[in-house]
C-alpha cells in the first residue's frame, strides 16, 4: 500500500501507464467538486455522501486489479490486516474476494489525500466514525490477467 496527498501524486506516475490520466482527473474533482463535468472516466468510480461501515465486515482484496481510493470529501478510514490464507475466501464479483484477516494498522484518508492497493493486499474501505458521511474515488486499475 501506498498513501500519500495529491499533491505528490507525479511521484507514482511512474507505477502504471494509466496513473498519470487518473490522478489528474482525481485532482480536477477535488478542485471542482461540484463540477463533475470532470468526471470523464469509466475506470473511475465516485460516491458522493455515502455512510461509513462497521469495522465488522471482512476484509476484501482484489487479484487483478489494484485500486485508488482518493478522499474527496470528509474522513474515511481504511483497515488492512495481514493475509491469512487458511480463512475461507469469498468470491462476490468478477474480481472482489472477501475473507477474515489478522488486524494490522488503518490508514485515514482526508480530502486530497489517497491510498494504491496492490492486489492481495487485505483492506476495509469506508470506515470512519459511526453515521458520517464520506465522497470518495475509486479506480480500479487491471495489473494482471492471471487467474
Amino acid at each position: 500500500m501506498i498513501t500519500d496527498s495529491l499533491t505528490n501524486a507525479y511521484r507514482y506516475f511512474r507505477i502504471h501507464e494509466e496513473f498519470e490520466n487518473l490522478f489528474q482527473v482525481f485532482i480536477n474533482i477535488v478542485e471542482n467538486p461540484n463540477n463533475l463535468s470532470v468526471f470523464e472516466n469509466s475506470n473511475i468510480r465516485f460516491q458522493e455522501g455515502i455512510l461509513t461501515r462497521s469495522r465488522d465486515c471482512l476484509y476484501e482484496y482484489h487479484k487483478k486489479f489494484l485500486d485508488i481510493h482518493v478522499c474527496i470529501a470528509g474522513t474515511e478510514v481504511i483497515d488492512f490486516a495481514q493475509t491469512n490464507c487458511a480463512q475461507e475466501v469469498i468470491h462476490t464479483d468478477e474480481d472482489m474476494y472477501l475473507t477474515d484477516g489478522n488486524y494490522s494498522g488503518e490508514i485515514k484518508l482526508g480530502e486530497g489525500q489517497f491510498v494504491i492497493i496492490f492486489p492481495g493486499e487485505l483492506h476495509k474501505p469506508q470506515l470512519g466514525e459511526e453515521h458520517c458521511r464520506i465522497s470518495k474515488c475509486i479506480a480500479k486499475v487491471l495489473v494482471s490477467e492471471e487467474y
